[in-house]
């Protein structure tokens, strides 16, 4: 724990880019904690609409995506591998979506 927020333990960490060392991250601060631990990723995504830049979007779900490096050297095999949609914690998703509301207008959210 590395400070509170309202009287809650709070740790902010950088988990650098890309769903390997998120998941990395997520799995090393499990194994020095106990009891309910939420995480929230603030950072950049891609998109596949017309969502305007500066937006600030909550996601409901993701989609890990690997690099296939065989794909590289020649091989006839896909560039890349993606995994079903992972769903969030809806009521984190929610009061994290209401929460923003509060700060920025809702055409932005």
């Amino acid at each position: 724990i590395t400070g509170t927020f309202n009287k809650v333990p709070v740790s902010v960490i950088g988990t650098l880019m890309g769903f390997p060392n998120t998941d990395f991250v997520v799995r090393e601060c499990r194994a020095v904690t106990s009891g309910t631990m939420a995480f929230i990723r603030f950072g950049s995504c891609g998109g596949m609409n017309e969502t305007k830049a500066g937006t600030v979007a909550v996601a409901d779900k993701t989609i890990g995506i690997y690099r296939n490096p065989g794909a590289w050297y020649g091989e006839d095999v896909e560039p890349y591998f993606t995994t079903p949609p992972i769903p969030g914690d809806s009521e984190l998703t929610e009061l994290l979506r209401e929460r923003m509301k509060a700060h920025v207008t809702d055409s932005e959210v």
